[in-house]
């Protein structure tokens, strides 16, 4: 099989890492975002993947976790998006989905900024996958189309499955051909159910800051072992 055209990653095991190896628990998320960054010079550099996927903030992450840890994961996210606007290295197209408005304005500003300076970019799409769960993006979707039907606009007999894919967040993006998880938990978290209908899933058991290049490539090679049936 050839490679993925577009991969999901989950970046699991950053808090478990820090406790690991007994340092901050910021500087677990720092060596996590630096690994999101060397995969994608990988996957620039050594594949022909052309989507990538990322899931970073859990909408149960937005409202579960410390008001301290968020505020670094937002001074952390402010930080690499400025990054972006300046030297965007693999002249990358980003995406942001999922609730958006439920995050501070500087952020919901940030985002708006980048997707702007980066909407004509004629490299790898990045989708940032934020304040997102599977639920609410059908819930969201639902709402989308049900408005259409109120409006006149759509029929219900006149609703299939594409319907329901222009709905998505982001139904520009191809569907992940493999989804991977790090850090050995074998569950997607609510991420990309209608989606990942058909993704191949890889658990790979290192947590995300100890990936390595071998680590991607033997990732990449598990997925071109598989065969894929699509129901077949």
């Amino acid at each position: 099989m050839d490679d993925p055209e577009t991969i999901g990653v989950i970046p699991d095991g950053n808090r478990r890492y820090a406790r690991k190896l007994g340092i901050p628990l910021q500087e677990g998320y720092l060596r996590g975002i630096r690994k999101a960054e060397e995969l994608m010079d990988y996957v620039v550099e050594n594949t022909k993947t052309k989507h990538v996927y990322f899931y970073t903030l859990s909408l149960e992450n937005l409202k579960k976790r410390s008001q301290a840890e968020l505020s670094f994961l937002f001074r952390a996210f402010e930080k690499e998006a400025r990054k972006v606007l300046i030297d965007n290295r693999w002249n990358a197209r980003v995406r942001f989905i999922g609730r958006i408005h439920e995050l501070p304005e500087n952020i919901r500003s940030l985002v708006r900024e980048v997707e702007k300076k980066t909407e004509n970019n004629n490299g790898p799409a990045i989708v940032l996958a934020m304040a997102y769960t599977g639920m609410a993006e059908i819930v969201d979707m639902v709402r989308s189309v049900a408005e259409k039907v109120k409006a006149g606009i759509l029929r219900p007999e006149d609703i299939t499955e594409n319907t329901i894919v222009q709905n998505l967040y982001a139904p520009e993006i191809p569907f992940p051909d493999v989804i991977v998880r790090t850090s050995g938990e074998m569950r997607t978290s609510g991420f990309l159910p209608i989606q990942s209908v058909y993704s191949e899933l890889i658990f790979y058991p290192k947590l995300w800051p100890e990936i390595e290049r071998e680590d991607l490539e033997k990732i990449y090679e598990e997925f071109r072992s598989r065969e894929r049936r699509f129901g077949k």
